[in-house]
């Protein structure tokens, strides 16, 4: 792959996997803010940031570019990226062999155009599980060439899914619902929906009503409600929709509800 990148230092020794006509990299960087990167490869790739990570994507010469922390890009497609901010990135190079691309996928898969996504919950935890192993490799070979195979089909489902109308909005809240267990990060947010916090933050509020942070604690809190009303116990209840304990819940639930989580679930019984 022919690449010209400015503003971009490698922290950590290259790991790659050889696999099957795939090469698998996995680069860990320090860019610069404004770090810029030109790029061209011989073979069709994908390329997955990690950690909330967004790179602005576009063909040389165009004035914009588009959000992407998943992408897809078709052999000697040449591409464009700027990093806004200056940051810590991780972020894996998949090449593949086209007779390899069009073994996973078919003939008929969209392989043809660039695809630019936001973050997708499926993706990243693939991702990070293929990363591993390209650090320190466990498992048979077989192992990661499934795990590549599952992010290439993912991936052009992702893709296939956008095209039929699936709006940030949707991708944002299934994200949130997946994860209520875990702390939520808003840059988590931002990257799936593709845009900026400023940018975010404004239409979130336009779509929902409520500011992000707010939404997500409903959404907690009605997930806690769900599990109580089945008869789970107040502290796994509180542990399962994400809050740090059973205290931090019961004045969570009291300041949306009004109630106690007692005197709530007494309406019930």
């Amino acid at each position: 792959m022919q690449a010209t990148v400015q503003g971009i230092t490698l922290l950590q020794e290259l790991n790659s996997l050889s696999l099957d006509r795939a090469c698998v990299d996995f680069w860990e960087v320090q860019s610069e803010a404004g770090a810029v990167g030109r790029y061209v490869s011989p073979h069709p790739r994908l390329v997955q940031f990690f950690d909330g990570a967004a790179m602005e994507l576009a063909r040389p010469g165009q004035e914009a570019g588009v959000s992407a922390s998943v992408c897809y890009i078709p052999a000697e497609f040449p591409t464009f990226g700027v990093i806004g901010t200056a940051r810590r990135l991780r972020h894996l190079d998949i090449h593949l062999q086209a007779d390899r691309l069009v073994e996973i996928l078919g003939p008929d898969a969209a392989m043809d155009r660039p695809h630019f996504l936001p973050q997708s919950p499926t993706v990243l935890k693939l991702g990070e599980m293929l990363a591993g192993e390209c650090v320190r490799p466990a498992r048979p070979a077989g192992y990661a060439s499934a795990l590549t195979e599952a992010i290439v089909h993912e991936t052009f489902h992702l893709a296939s899914t956008a095209d039929n109308g699936v709006g940030w909005l949707a991708q944002v809240t299934r994200y949130v619902e997946d994860n209520l267990e875990e702390p939520i990060c808003l840059g988590t947010l931002c990257s799936i929906a593709g845009m900026s916090r400023t940018q975010f933050s404004r239409r979130f509020r336009e779509e929902t009503g409520l500011p992000p942070y707010r939404w997500v604690k409903r959404a907690r809190i009605a997930r806690a409600q769900e599990m109580l009303q089945r008869g789970t116990p107040l502290a796994e209840a509180a542990c399962a929709a994400g809050f740090a304990d059973q205290a931090h819940f019961t004045r969570s639930f009291r300041d949306a509800t009004g109630m106690t989580p007692g005197s709530w679930l007494a309406q019930y019984e």
